[in-house]
C-alpha cells in the first residue's frame, strides 16, 4: 500500500519530512553561529608563558566548536610547543647567567677575604 492508496499516509509522511527539515535548518544555523562565535575567539601573540596557554585554550576552543580543523589545530600547538621551548631555553639562559654572576660575585668576595687573612 503505497501513499496513492493512502493520502493521510502522505500528508503524515510530509509533515514529517518538513519537521525534520526546520529542525536541520535551525541546527545548521545554530552551528554556523557557534562556529562564527569561535573564529572570533582571539589567539593572544605569543610572549610569555601566560600567553603560551592562553593560545593553547583558544586553539582548543576553536575545534571544539568546529571552526578550527584538527589537522590545523594540530599545526598550531606544534607552533606554540616550539615558542614554549624556546622560551623555556631563554629563561634556562637566563638564569644560568644570573648564577654565573653570584658565583662570581662570592670568587671575588673569597679572593678579598683570603687577602685580609681570614681563615676557611
Amino acid at each position: 500500500m503505497g501513499f496513492d492508496e493512502d493520502p493521510e499516509a502522505a500528508r503524515t509522511a510530509a509533515a514529517k519530512s518538513a519537521e525534520m527539515r526546520r529542525r536541520q535548518a535551525e541546527n545548521r544555523t545554530e552551528l554556523e553561529r557557534l562556529i562564527a562565535a569561535a573564529a572570533e575567539i582571539p589567539v593572544p601573540r605569543l610572549t610569555d608563558m601566560a600567553s603560551v596557554m592562553a593560545a593553547y585554550d583558544a586553539i582548543t576552543q576553536r575545534t571544539v566548536a568546529g571552526a578550527l580543523r584538527p589537522g590545523l589545530a594540530s599545526a598550531a600547538v606544534r607552533a606554540i610547543d616550539g615558542f614554549r621551548e624556546a622560551l623555556d631555553h631563554q629563561l634556562d639562559a637566563e638564569r644560568v647567567r644570573v648564577l654565573e654572576q653570584r658565583v662570581k660575585e662570592l670568587e671575588t668576595e673569597l679572593r678579598t677575604r683570603d687577602a685580609e687573612g681570614w681563615r676557611r
